[in-house]
């Protein structure tokens, strides 16, 4: 994707300065800029130190955060959202795209690959988490009433 020749024009009249997009993505989220023909996707321009959120329109949506205030973000499969985190100043903070651009997206933002562990909790068949005076599956259990 390349960059709209009015989202340069916004950045430039935003931020006063010209930038380089390493990355440009275009999120499934939608955002209210004031136009009749109802919300706009959000994009997203991933720069050397900065990620930028723009959505044009009458009230048109500019939000950017340091790419070191992005270094917990994660993609959530079930949700198909990617939260970028700890990016507080963010108010659009969690974007639905699709897998493979979550993973061009936090490559970008430097979040190194982790793989799943999964931590086994200890159980203990003591007893405590039975419900008492009620029959066993077998019909060998006892009844008080």
């Amino acid at each position: 994707m390349i960059l709209q020749a009015k989202e340069q024009e916004l950045l430039r009249s935003k931020l006063d300065r010209k930038i380089k997009p390493m990355l440009i993505l275009e999120s499934e989220s939608l955002v209210d800029t004031g136009g009749w023909l109802g919300k706009r996707k959000i994009r997203i321009i991933v720069t050397s130190a900065e990620l930028f959120l723009v959505a044009l329109g009458k009230r048109p949506l500019l939000e950017n955060v340091k790419l070191e205030d992005c270094t917990e973000s994660r993609y959530t499969p079930s949700s198909g959202k990617i939260i970028l985190a700890p990016a507080t100043s963010l108010r659009n903070n969690e974007l639905s795209i699709p897998p493979l651009e979550a993973i061009k997206l936090l490559k970008a933002l430097g979040v190194t690959e982790t793989r799943g562990t999964t931590i086994l909790n200890e159980h203990k068949n003591d007893g405590a988490n039975t419900l008492p005076f009620l029959p066993d599956s077998t019909g060998n259990g006892h009844e008080d009433f």
